[in-house]
Formats: structure tokens, C-alpha cells, sequence
């Protein structure tokens, strides 16, 4: 989880560690919901 840094009880954007997902979810695991095997294209 990420710190509330500056204490207003909210965890605000410029406090967040890192965003979820930080990739295209999507596209990434687009092959799950076609029933395809998993493909590198990096």
C-alpha cells in the first residue's frame, strides 16, 4: 500500500508508489479471453 505522506488521510496521486496496472492489461492478456496460447511480440 502506499503512504499517506502528507497526513490529510487521503493517499493522493503524487503519494502513490506505483500505478496498477502500469501496462496495457488489456492487450496483454487479450489471448485469455481469445483462448490462445500466450505470445511474446518484445
Amino acid at each position: 500500500l502506499s503512504p499517506d505522506r502528507n497526513g490529510d488521510g487521503k493517499i493522493d496521486a503524487h503519494e502513490w508508489i506505483k500505478l496498477c496496472p502500469c501496462f496495457d492489461a488489456s492487450r496483454e492478456y487479450a489471448y485469455i479471453e481469445e483462448g490462445q496460447k500466450e505470445v511474446c511480440d518484445d
